[in-house]
């Protein structure tokens, strides 16, 4: 789900369907919302809109969110990180 990574890497709340990896990306009602049918999906989509400083609050945390675990720092380091350890039970 790169778009929800990019959403929230941009400093906006996610609403997302609570099917696959995509739960594991949001924190509900932190960086945005889980929903589980169409009348969840219109509720949070209203609440947001009618709702700024909610809506950007979310987004602000949904950044800290991305750049504290997505960024290209964070991968290389736990690339590095599973790259020494297929290293060591090599050897």
């Amino acid at each position: 789900p790169y778009s929800i990574l990019e959403t929230m890497a941009i400093g906006k709340p996610i609403i997302g369907s609570n099917l696959g990896g995509i739960p594991e990306l949001i924190d509900n009602e932190k960086t945005g919302y889980i929903y589980n049918n169409i009348e969840e999906l219109r509720k949070y989509m209203e609440k947001l809109i009618k709702d700024k400083e909610l809506s950007k609050k979310l987004g602000e945390n949904a950044k800290i969110k991305a750049i504290k675990r997505f960024s290209k720092e964070k991968y290389y380091d736990n690339i590095i990180k599973v790259y020494k350890g297929v290293i060591k039970n090599v050897n």
